[in-house]
């Protein structure tokens, strides 16, 4: 009987701590969400903010998108192409891109000076 009790404990316990984590249509809805709260805030971000944009946009665009890449379906990564998208225009509709390539520009150039 302790054995079974303890069986079942181990099952409860793996079961809750793999229900907490983050799945694959858990990571489409949250991207989803950012996508659409930086277009309905674009111009009310400043450029401090746009950076801090920037780092969430590359973890959803590429660390969770690695992650889950090959769990997604084809209408899925149709759909995560999209939010990349419109997460793209946004950012060169308010010059964001051309910053960040300056930047990245002048980093090169002062490594091989």
């Amino acid at each position: 009987m302790k054995r079974f009790l303890m069986m079942m404990f181990a099952a409860t316990a793996l079961f809750v701590m793999s229900s907490c984590g983050e799945s694959k249509d858990s990571y489409i809805k949250d991207f989803t969400k950012f996508v659409e709260k930086v277009q309905a805030n674009e111009d009310k971000y400043s450029e401090d903010d746009w950076k801090e944009l920037e780092k969430k946009y590359v973890e959803f665009a590429e660390t969770k998108y690695d992650k889950y890449s090959s769990e997604l379906s084809t209408d899925e990564m149709i759909g995560i192409t999209k939010l990349k998208a419109i997460y793209l225009t946004i950012q060169t509709k308010h010059g964001i891109i051309d910053n960040i390539l300056k930047e990245g520009d002048n980093a090169v150039r002062s490594v091989f000076k």
